[in-house]
């Protein structure tokens, strides 16, 4: 099902549009603030910088710490490592193909290509979406992911995701000609077998979309067409096993601790990749949970295009995501994603009807651009979201009433963090079966309870941070305490250096002992931590913070000490029933 195609004029005006917001889009990542080298980044330079002038993937020590400096101003010790001293542990067949270009900026001339190849794939998505929801939807869809977490900033980084995004577009947008032309479908496959040689992380998504490219053919009982496209694949898949057992030893390839996770993990793994302080997509991106919705409605409704993008974001969910997604900006692994949810998106927008039905795409859409002004602010600002959202934090700090940090996990294996998962699984998950329900039935009837659902979320997220006068702080030796001038109910304590990674090697451990406005005391252990939720502890007359790990307590608590209460009416309310504190 696709919708009839616009006039000519129309069309053109569209293309221009189209252009210039690609144009607008290369100029703001050109022109704003460069982004820092740092994660995967330097890997791929080094591999793409060295094969030429060293006719390997490694380079000395001293060559790669000027090429460092150049890049970040700093030099570097050592070659950039992972896991057991390896330093070929990423895709090297792209960096290998471009490594011409490192010879005229080793860091300019990568990032130029991505932008290149990421703006390519935007003109081929939005083909696809126009295809599938018509102009308007296609276009302001577009916009909104090329502006928007997760794709914009790695579009100007020299990542293999921007690529891989590209390729999944290209490909997608030409299999919905699938059987029309076997020189067509003959490159398409071509293309598609590029994903994984690319990338490992896209190959299921990538054999999924081979599998809708074969299916007309077989479908029409055409032997010949099948032949040459399964013979296509396999030569594909020879070629592939044929690199990584060259290059890496295993047929598997460059498969490291960034690998998704395993299928028991599922249901640890996804809901925290989308929510966690570091990493979450819907964290900083909240309005593709309507790309879901749309998606699956148009599904349900008989959409060919958008029952294949239901299973490749199933298929991109379950196999791109990995456990370990280390240092970079929000939601990198979501990036394979992004078409589907785009196209989602669209079909979303095709269905709105009336003022009420577009209340919660305007609300998820502007939380999602104020995390784009911060980044073209600040680009490096977002890679400081380690164990305390820096960015959602100074939003606050300059008077925006919602602090949606209070309300995200971190990546840790903790009680509380899981708790606060499943509270934001329940809110998401009643705004994705809501929007499900809006784009089927468009309408005031299901998009009204989605806009209760937002402004409970928002009311929420409303927050206060005690004034310095409110407390005391006082550091003794291994512990800090706090005093307050008035014993009151607290959301959270804050404390340490934001831009700090404590937990996730040496996993230290904190002890909390409150001592409640009646006199009594409880004592709490967990992980260290910088954002220590109190909600349940009652009303509060001083904490206390120790280590039975040893862990420099006094030192974080002096750097800085924060505590918050809820401005909340909900949770004024639920507080007064004793809801939510089992």
């Amino acid at each position: 099902m696709t919708v009839p195609a616009p006039p000519n004029h129309a069309r053109r005006w569209d293309d221009i549009l189209l252009a210039a917001l690609l144009v607008a889009l290369a100029a703001t990542l050109l022109l704003i603030r460069r982004q820092a080298m740092t994660g995967d980044e330097p890997r791929y330079i080094l591999y793409a910088a060295s094969l030429l002038r060293h006719g390997s993937f490694q380079m000395p020590a001293a060559e790669w710490s000027a090429l460092h400096q150049l890049a970040n101003g700093v030099p570097s010790a050592d070659l950039p490592r992972g896991a057991g001293g390896a330093v070929v542990m990423n895709p090297v067949y792209l960096p290998a193909l471009l490594s011409p270009l490192s010879l005229l900026s080793p860091l300019h001339a990568p990032r130029l290509v991505t932008l290149l190849a990421g703006l390519a794939g935007l003109f081929t998505l939005h083909r696809l979406c126009r295809l599938a929801a018509g102009p308007r939807p296609a276009l302001l869809a577009t916009a909104l992911a090329a502006f928007s977490i997760p794709l914009l900033p790695y579009l100007h980084l020299f990542y293999m995701e921007t690529f891989v995004f590209a390729l999944v577009c290209l490909g997608w947008w030409r299999v919905q000609r699938a059987g029309e032309n076997l020189r067509a479908d003959l490159l398409t496959a071509a293309i598609l077998a590029v994903i994984p040689i690319v990338h490992m992380r896209g190959s299921v998504v990538a054999a999924a979309l081979y599998a809708f490219l074969l299916w007309p053919a077989l479908r029409a009982w055409d032997l010949r067409r099948s032949a040459l496209l399964v013979l296509s694949g396999i030569l594909g898949l020879a070629l592939l096993v044929t690199l990584n057992l060259a290059v890496y030893g295993a047929v598997t390839g460059p498969v490291n601790t960034a690998r998704p996770p395993l299928p028991w993990a599922w249901t640890e793994v996804l809901p925290m990749q989308l929510f966690n302080i570091r990493h979450g997509l819907l964290a900083y991106a909240p309005v593709w949970v309507l790309g879901y919705a749309g998606l699956a409605a148009a599904a349900w409704r008989g959409s060919p295009a958008a029952r294949q993008g239901l299973v490749l974001a199933l298929l991109a969910a379950l196999t791109g995501v990995g456990v370990n997604p280390g240092e970079g900006w929000p939601a990198r692994f979501w990036v394979l994603s992004v078409p589907m949810l785009t196209l989602g998106l669209s079909f979303w927008i095709a269905r709105e009807r009336g003022l009420v039905m577009r209340i919660p795409g305007a609300v998820l859409a502007a939380i999602t651009l104020l995390n784009t002004g911060l980044f073209l602010a600040d680009p490096n600002a977002f890679l400081e979201n380690r164990q305390s959202t820096m960015t959602y934090q100074l939003l606050f700090d300059r008077g925006l009433p919602f602090h949606f940090g209070l309300l995200l996990p971190v990546e840790l294996d903790d009680p509380a963090q899981r708790a606060t998962v499943a509270r934001l699984m329940l809110g998401f998950g009643l705004l994705f079966l809501l929007g499900l329900g809006a784009a089927l039935r468009p309408g005031w009837r299901w998009a009204l309870p989605m806009v209760l659902v937002l402004a409970a979320g928002l009311d929420l997220a409303r927050a206060r941070a005690l004034p310095a006068d409110a407390f005391t702080l006082r550091i003794a030796e291994g512990t800090a305490r706090v005093e307050l001038a008035a014993p009151q109910r607290l959301t959270a304590l804050q404390f340490g250096r934001g831009w700090e990674t404590w937990a996730y090697e040496t996993r230290p451990l904190l002890a909390l002992d409150s001592l409640r406005a009646d006199g009594s005391t409880a004592r709490l252990q967990l992980i260290a931590n910088q954002l220590i939720p109190l909600r349940c502890l009652g009303n509060l007359r001083a904490v206390t913070l120790s280590s039975p790990t040893g862990f420099d307590i006094p030192a974080q608590a002096g750097f800085r000490l924060r505590l918050y209460r809820s401005a909340s009416w909900l949770e004024r309310q639920a507080t007064r029933n004793g809801v939510g504190c089992g």
